[in-house]
């Protein structure tokens, strides 16, 4: 910069930021900008201070950083760039289908659950999310049924579910893994997964379909995916019916 007036002549190459001017009696002077400063003051330094943008910077308006996303609500939290509903013990929720007695609608894949109780759809961890097994703490499943009054609630913290939630696999799946190590939770009532005679661990089934069960008597199953009927609304019992409502939940909580 060479001079001495209170507006500057800025050498090659630099570009002066508006007009000097006085505010309340205080002087003000513009700036000379280089292609560096102007890039991070342009908009940010200016136009906050009133000064004109000059033409050579008014080009680079496109640099100007998006502003943040809003930070969701209480009781949601983002993970990769998904916004999931969290409870307040920091679980995380993975599915919730509040099926309605008399329907039988097709499970929502990719849609993440807005709601714990009023959702109808999944994702999965790895799948959806991008997570890893080391990511997953524990994976925590919730129903009822309009037929009884028990409720399944209990959690998995073992080194195959962890896996497993991921896809949503059963391949590899173990009984001993669903009848020790699992914590019950509060209102935990049902039979499963205490009970259990055996185990699904093909292809063709999944977490949500049929995991476990009691032969003749129940399992946690959501809809059937073509196995049989295809309308197997199954908290801790064998319907093989629409007629109930039922509500099935499935949390992951993250290793941190």
């Amino acid at each position: 910069m060479r001079g001495t007036e209170c507006q500057p002549t800025c050498d090659e190459h630099y570009t002066v930021s508006g007009v000097s001017k006085c505010v309340g009696g205080t002087l003000i002077p513009a700036q000379c900008l280089g292609p560096c400063d102007m890039d991070t003051w342009c908009y940010f330094y200016n136009k906050r201070r009133g000064f004109n943008v000059p033409g050579t910077c008014a080009h680079l308006d496109y640099m100007t950083p998006s502003p943040p996303p809003p930070a969701p609500p209480a009781g949601f939290r983002t993970v990769n760039e998904r916004v999931l509903v969290q409870d307040l013990d920091g679980w995380l929720l993975m599915a919730a289908y509040n099926h309605q007695a008399n329907t039988n609608p097709s499970l929502v894949e990719g849609t993440t659950p807005s709601s714990a109780t009023e959702g109808f759809s999944h994702i999965w961890p790895g799948t959806h999310l991008g997570l890893i097994a080391s990511d997953i703490a524990e994976v925590r499943f919730y129903c009822h049924s309009s037929r009884h009054n028990r409720v399944m609630h209990f959690s998995m913290n073992n080194d195959w579910i962890k896996t497993a939630i991921l896809t949503g696999s059963v391949s590899g799946n173990s009984k001993s893994y669903w009848t020790s190590g699992t914590t019950k939770l509060d209102g935990h009532t049902a039979n499963l997964p205490d009970s259990l005679t055996h185990i699904n661990t093909g292809s063709g089934y999944n977490l949500l379909d049929a995991p476990i069960y009691q032969y003749g008597a129940g399992a946690w199953r959501l809809r059937d995916f073509g196995h049989g009927t295809t309308m197997n609304w199954e908290c801790d019992d064998h319907p093989i019916s629409t007629a109930q409502t039922t509500l099935h939940q499935v949390w992951i909580k993250l290793a941190e």
